[in-house]
């Protein structure tokens, strides 16, 4: 303030209690906000949605009952079962009992069509019963095949899981072509990525199911 033409400034003093508790109070908030952000930048999950939850990959909904189409002739339902991947015998033993869809035929698998045969055999038979619509039920192979391929679709869902997973899929396909003459063991394999993965990647570790097994022939189907 001016008096007498002297320009006078006051003394701030000490502050009161108030302004006291407000400076604690932000300092707090200050503390808090700078804590959360450090966490979220050193941990990679801001790509999370917080409603983030493992479902029930190995639950059974039956969606519908199959009816096989009525032909204005006889028909013949072939059933099959066990095929575990072996196309070249499958083809062998339809061949071999004559099958004939245009005939009326109809082709009826019980399970099992997939792994412990090669994974191209594998493949072929997925394919084929894909294209030619073939009726079946799961077989415990296949209901694995389908838990993978749900996990692997749920990891996906974000953009950070899916990165993690591809990154992995990626090392797990260098690595073993490397392998060459020898086998590479996935399970040892696993352990020694989840063992030496950083603390970014230990949130999507521990979203695979301790009793699955990545890389097996399951895995590599569902992939």
């Amino acid at each position: 303030m001016v008096e007498g033409g002297r320009l006078f400034i006051p003394a701030m003093g000490n502050p009161g209690p108030k302004a006291t508790c407000l400076t604690i109070r932000a300092m707090a908030s200050f503390t808090i906000l700078t804590t959360f952000l450090l966490y979220i930048s050193f941990t990679s999950v801001t790509a999370l949605p917080f409603s983030f939850k493992k479902p029930d990959f190995n639950r059974y909904i039956q969606t519908a009952t199959l009816d096989i189409p009525p032909v204005d002739q006889p028909t013949r339902i072939l059933f099959i079962g066990d095929v575990h991947g072996q196309f070249d015998d499958l083809q062998a033993l339809l061949h071999k009992a004559n099958y004939n869809p245009a005939a009326g035929d109809a082709l009826v698998h019980t399970g099992d069509i997939i792994t412990k045969g090669a994974h191209s055999g594998s493949m072929k038979v997925l394919d084929w019963m894909e294209k030619h619509a073939i009726y079946g039920v799961r077989g415990n192979n296949d209901q694995a095949v389908i838990d993978w391929k749900g996990w692997r679709d749920w990891i996906s869902s974000t953009a950070a899981g899916k990165a993690w997973l591809h990154s992995l899929d990626r090392d797990w396909e260098r690595e073993n072509g490397k392998a060459s003459s020898r086998t590479l063991n996935p399970d040892s394999w696993v352990r020694e990525r989840r063992r030496n993965s950083p603390r970014k990647h230990r949130f999507w570790w521990r979203q695979v199911p301790g009793e699955w097994k990545m890389f097996r022939e399951h895995y590599l189907i569902a992939a």
